[in-house]
């Protein structure tokens, strides 16, 4: 069955929608039978796949088409649709502000909505006009990769493998005007960088690397964007600041997390609880106001519960307008009043459903992933 695929591979490397994944895969090899001596050997080599995209035009991608030279203006990305706070953006706030709710006091809701529930329920935008419809991807595993792509050597080494071995393209002729994109985490695409700098003055086409562009991908994007809500949020130790995630770690008893760089799954988890947390409390403070006894978790299950559709939907718009506004995280709209502690909890929250936007468009399969960059200062 393994030949299958391998024979395979030199027609997928032909096809104009190939497009290649690969990433280091390093693994302590010990020894079978305890020798003096022999502790085992450290491996390191690469593993990879081949992906036919559904999406890449008829002939393939060219080199002609890739202008690296062309300068990205921020502005351009400030100014495009996907980070106007629209309709859309605001069916999202509320839709993730009723999850919240609905996480902690999900009978009450359930209740409020009765056989309505599929109807009246908040919902994230559908974006029928960029949506991706459901299909299937063809992917083939590649063949083995013995050499460590987490150095520059063993990336030289393992394009070889991949164009020329398994693919079977030919250096003089193959590499002319075809444009490659290839997915891995951020050494992977830094590394490509690397040697497509230093190939440049190189003749043959193959060893200038013009056809090879190196893409993160969405995880280590996802995974930079918790490093940097933590980063912007994190705190010290003992701070005694709510808003922080330091309090948060504290408070649930969550201490052994790094507080820079923290493993993706621990980090995601406490941001996720965190934001929901946030939402919560904002709810008791307009319940407070409304006289219920919002430690008496009963009392606010109960008065939710009575609500209408139509009263619930009043109640999470008000904390939309109260902390998911450009007013509300913009500490200059404040003025001299500002109360920097809600000011803060506002960027968080604003960050944060970027951060859930991304998760939910990735399974809802919206094409314009840019509608999650939601500026806090937009």
């Amino acid at each position: 069955m393994l030949t299958i695929p391998k024979a395979r591979l030199p027609d997928l490397g032909k096809r104009f929608n190939t497009i290649v994944a690969y990433d280091n895969f390093d693994f302590h090899e010990n020894v079978r039978h305890q020798v003096s001596g022999k502790t085992g050997v450290m491996r390191s080599v690469t593993t990879g796949k081949v992906f036919l995209g559904h999406d890449i035009p008829d002939g393939g991608l060219l080199q002609t088409m890739l202008h690296e030279n062309v300068p990205l203006d921020y502005m351009d990305v400030m100014v495009s649709d996907g980070t106007r706070r629209d309709k859309a953006h605001n069916q999202i706030s509320t839709f993730f502000i009723a999850e919240a709710i609905r996480g902690v006091y999900s009978e009450a809701v359930q209740q409020l909505y009765g056989t309505e529930f599929d109807v009246k329920y908040p919902r994230p935008p559908s974006l029928s006009e960029g949506r991706l419809p459901p299909r299937k991807t063809e992917a083939y595993p590649l063949g083995p990769i013995m050499a460590n792509e987490g150095t520059t050597n063993g990336t030289y080494d393992v394009h070889d493998t991949i164009f020329e071995s398994q693919f079977k393209l030919k250096r003089e002729t193959d590499f002319k005007n075809r444009l490659f994109l290839v997915y891995g985490d951020q050494k992977t695409a830094q590394l490509i960088r690397s040697v497509k700098l230093e190939q440049r003055p190189a003749e043959l086409d193959y060893d200038r690397k013009d056809w090879l562009l190196g893409i993160p991908s969405l995880f280590h994007l996802r995974m930079n964007l918790l490093w940097t809500m933590q980063r912007t949020h994190s705190g010290t130790p003992n701070c005694g600041f709510q808003s922080t995630l330091s309090y948060a770690m504290e408070f649930w008893g969550r201490c052994k997390i790094p507080l820079q760089k923290a493993p993706f799954h621990l980090l995601e988890e406490i941001i996720l609880q965190s934001w929901d947390s946030r939402v919560i409390a904002l709810l008791y403070a307009k319940l407070r106001d409304r006289g219920i006894a919002v430690n008496n978790r009963n009392a606010v299950s109960q008065y939710i519960s009575k609500l209408k559709p139509s009263s619930f939907l009043s109640l999470v718009e008000d904390i939309r307008q109260q902390a998911f506004t450009r007013k509300s995280c913009n500490r200059k709209d404040h003025g001299d009043a500002a109360d920097e502690e809600f000011v803060a909890h506002a960027l968080f929250l604003r960050q944060g459903e970027t951060y859930k936007t991304r998760r939910v468009g990735r399974i809802l399969g919206w094409r314009l992933i840019s509608i999650s960059n939601i500026s806090t200062v937009n």
